[in-house]
């Protein structure tokens, strides 16, 4: 807010802040993100370059953002989440419900569900009767070898070799996959 006073170490959001409970946090909805944040006992909301004290009024808390319009929040029935209108200044209409959910939370929740699935996930590279199984970390858990192969010689050292590489690649390929999605899902705020 330009002439207001705002303290001066509110200035960008931490790169991964502590668990809290309540409000005060780093949100993400499907538009970006905003930070709830404490501030000599009263609570501030910023998004981008608007910001404003956040006031009880009846259900909500409610910050002026001008020259913007104003915001009203509250955590939603689990605890988990923010819902949130907003009014653009001149009108007396809020805008749709918007829900937003804790950043480094939910990013954190899904990526220990991606690491468990990709544990359990199995990878199968073949070459001439080796066979290679990798977990979806690319972790060897499997490796069988015909007794033709087995009798190859050095030969057998390089299809090992190759059946490994071609696990580890249809491992990796799946985990790119995963991530894309993961991400994808992160910053659009759902669940």
């Amino acid at each position: 807010l330009r002439g207001s006073k705002m303290p001066r170490h509110f200035k960008n959001a931490p790169a991964e802040p502590e668990p809290k409970d309540g409000l005060e946090n780093v949100w993400r909805y499907i538009g970006g993100w905003y930070e709830i944040k404490k501030i000599d006992e009263k609570l501030y909301f910023r998004e981008n370059n608007l910001q404003g004290e956040l006031v009880a009024q009846d259900d909500w808390l409610v910050a002026e953002l001008s020259p913007a319009g104003t915001i009203r929040l509250k955590l939603g029935p689990s605890g988990r989440e923010v819902l949130s209108n907003f009014k653009p200044a001149d009108t007396d209409t809020w805008g749709d419900t918007i829900t937003a959910l804790r950043e480094w939370e939910s990013l954190t929740e899904r990526t220990d569900a991606l690491k468990g699935s990709l544990s359990g996930a199995k990878y199968q590279g073949s070459v001439e009767g080796v066979t290679v199984t990798v977990d979806g970390r690319q972790r060897v858990v499997d490796l069988q070898i015909s007794e033709a192969s087995a009798a190859s010689g050095q030969k057998l050292s390089q299809m090992i070799k190759d059946a490994h590489a071609e696990a580890v690649d249809q491992s990796l390929e799946a985990m790119t996959e995963n991530l894309q999605e993961l991400y994808a899902s992160h910053f659009s705020a759902k669940k």
